[in-house]
């Protein structure tokens, strides 16, 4: 259903606000917030879970966008379906879901500072050597992918990733 919508939003400490969504249909993944305190996203393969400490967490739509469009990248190439979790697969995602990014119109600059605000507070989430890169092998792929992305984007080339 994609019809208009009028929600009061409220977060821990803060007045709650009346806003109105419209919803726009673009994908077939549909996105719930779920009342939990972890800073996380959820995802099984067709559907993502946004925790309420997520969105807490993100200081902008920007950084919102970042774990979104990295488990829409999961999901997109089948991650999720294969029950296990790599290395590479956490590589990808990170490079597909900055694609995502910047061809819905986000700005890309900013994802190492939030992957490093994310390290700081949830270390075990970015740094599980056993299907998560390190921290300093992901912030170097992801800081290759941010350039590789604006330069295409400079060049007016398609943004379409590259697969290392």
């Amino acid at each position: 259903d994609i019809s208009p919508r009028r929600i009061s939003l409220q977060i821990s400490g803060a007045r709650a606000r009346n806003i109105s969504i419209q919803p726009v249909k673009v994908c077939d993944i549909s996105v719930s917030v779920v009342d939990d305190s972890a800073i996380n996203v959820f995802a099984d393969g067709n559907r993502l879970a946004v925790t309420s400490g997520m969105m807490r967490f993100a200081a902008e739509d920007e950084e919102l966008a970042l774990v979104v469009s990295h488990k829409i990248a999961h999901n997109a190439m089948g991650h999720v379906s294969y029950l296990t979790f790599s290395t590479r697969f956490e590589s990808r995602a990170d490079n597909v879901g900055l694609y995502i990014m910047a061809r819905g119109g986000y700005k890309i600059s900013h994802a190492l500072t939030f992957w490093r605000r994310v390290a700081t507070v949830s270390s075990g989430g970015i740094s599980h050597t056993t299907d998560h890169p390190t921290s300093p092998e992901r912030f170097l792929s992801l800081s290759n992918s941010v350039t590789e992305i604006q330069n295409k984007v400079r060049r007016n080339q398609s943004l379409t990733p590259n697969f290392r």
